[in-house]
Parts: structure tokens; C-alpha cells; sequence
């Protein structure tokens, strides 16, 4: 069982890495949908290029994801394989539901907030709850250096580079000093003028 934790957290590095590659290149399509149809904006900003993406990938890999989470109302990894592979599917409005719930039943896990984040930003193109996602991830763990990350790039993204500036030195307090996300975070804040 712990060996299937540590898969499924490594696959979930590999695919926020994926969105951050894509946050970069990110332009704002237009304003933001008024319902959450879950149709997102009309131009994916990305693609989820990583090893192990695949899997989640089309109707049949969703429907096999989303009947387990509903199996397991209790398991917090099933819930957030629904979220990807929804995601993966641009099923948005699912991908929410399914982050909430594993929100739930983990609300000390700082990953999940941040990943709703994303879903928020990239598929359904609402900044002002992806910015309370990326807020709630750095609440919930204030060394979590990815969270800081994703808020800063979101500032940046956002044409908001005195807030970046902001919450990535005050990331920078906060994340150990001997995390890889510390030193990635570090990186990044030197690249915000």
C-alpha cells in the first residue's frame, strides 16, 4: 500500500510539473465563463506532457477513475485519480468535485488546495477562486514551497509582480532551507523583476 502512495504522489509531482511548464506560457483568453458549465476556455493553455499522463486520458480511463472514487466515498487518492484523470479529460466541473472531496477527507494535505488551483485557473479560467486555492494550500502548510510557487506564478501571470514579489520572499521564510521546492522557489523569485 505504501508503495502505490508513493506512485501516486510521484505521479502528482510529475503532473503539476506539467501545469507549471504551462503556467508560463499562459495568456488570458477573455473574461472569465459566468457559469461553471465546465466547458473552460475554449483554448487549452496546455498540454500535459509527462510520463504517465496517458493513463488518465480519454472516456474510458475517466469513467474507470471516477467509478473507483465513488467506490471508495473514503479513500482521499481515489478521489484526487478522479480529479486528474477529469482534469486529463477536461471534465473541469468533475475535476472540482472530485479535489473537494479529497480536500475533506484530507484537509491537511497542502497538494490538494493547490491542485484545485489549478483546475480553477487553467480549466475553467476563474483567477479569483484558483488565487484562494493557491491562498488555502500555503494556509494549510506554510513550508509547502510549490504552493508558494503556484501563487507567485499565478501574481506573475496576472500582471500582479509587486504580490509575487510578495508572497514568494515570504515563501521563502517559511519553506526549509534544505527542501528542493526551496530551492526551485528561490530560482523563480530572481526571475520576478
Amino acid at each position: 500500500m505504501g508503495k502505490w502512495k508513493w506512485s501516486l504522489g510521484a505521479l502528482i509531482v510529475v503532473l503539476a510539473a506539467g501545469l507549471f511548464w504551462g503556467f508560463h506560457a499562459r495568456q488570458p483568453q477573455g473574461p472569465a465563463p459566468t457559469g461553471n458549465t465546465g466547458a473552460g476556455s475554449s483554448q487549452h493553455p496546455y498540454t500535459i506532457a509527462s510520463p504517465g499522463a496517458q493513463k488518465y486520458e480519454g472516456a474510458s480511463a475517466w469513467e474507470k477513475y471516477v467509478k473507483k472514487a465513488e467506490g471508495s466515498p473514503k479513500d482521499a487518492a481515489a478521489q484526487v485519480d478522479a480529479a486528474v484523470a477529469s482534469f486529463v479529460n477536461k471534465k473541469y466541473t468533475d475535476a472540482v468535485t472530485y479535489y473537494k472531496k479529497a480536500i475533506a477527507l484530507d484537509p491537511k494535505n497542502a497538494q490538494y488546495p493547490a491542485y484545485l488551483g489549478n483546475v480553477y485557473f487553467f480549466g475553467l479560467n476563474q483567477p479569483a477562486a484558483a488565487e484562494s486555492y493557491y491562498r488555502k494550500a500555503v494556509q494549510v502548510d506554510p513550508t509547502y514551497g510549490d504552493g508558494w510557487y503556484l501563487l507567485g506564478r499565478f501574481y506573475v501571470s496576472e500582471g500582479k509582480k509587486s504580490e509575487a514579489k510578495s508572497v514568494l520572499s515570504e515563501g521563502l521564510k517559511k519553506v526549509p532551507k534544505s527542501s528542493p521546492q526551496y530551492t526551485r522557489l528561490a530560482a523563480y523569485a530572481k526571475t520576478v523583476k
